[in-house]
């Protein structure tokens, strides 16, 4: 229920909004459910596909994956600082499992294997700050 108010409250923000009238709007909308080493998830899978339709139904191209590897969110992110480049208004949606050490946040790909904290600044975890530094920074 309260993913819905979120959804239709998005959806009146960026049709009643500056976002209605913007020419180009892109979003990433990621959601991860099906963990290998941690408890799996019920919902993100279904919250981001229902985040992604009210997304395109106002105009977004959107850049969307469900249950993204390491490797295939970093590509997904890539994707999408490539088509946020110009844009006028950028979103990102992430349902899923996250940490913070040390006060930076991480979002955790299906893949993650976490035993330490070193795993996380390793790379196995992806820093939520440097993403949306690189591919949001000036939207």
């Amino acid at each position: 229920m309260r993913f819905l108010i979120a959804a239709v409250s998005i959806a009146v923000f960026l049709v009643s909004g500056n976002a209605a009238f913007a020419d180009k709007r892109v979003a990433f909308v990621v959601g991860n459910a099906a963990y290998k080493n941690v408890p799996q998830l019920p919902n993100p899978a279904i919250d981001s596909k229902a985040m992604a339709r009210v997304l395109r139904n106002v105009g977004f191209d959107v850049v969307e994956g469900a249950n993204l590897t390491r490797d295939a969110m970093t590509a997904k992110l890539l994707e999408f600082g490539k088509k946020s480049e110009g844009a006028d208004v950028a979103v990102f949606f992430y349902a899923g499992h996250g940490i913070a050490v040390n006060g930076v946040n991480y979002l955790l790909p299906v893949d993650a294997d976490l035993k330490s904290e070193m795993d996380v600044k390793l790379g196995a975890a992806i820093n939520v700050d440097l993403t949306l530094d690189q591919t949001m920074s000036d939207r």
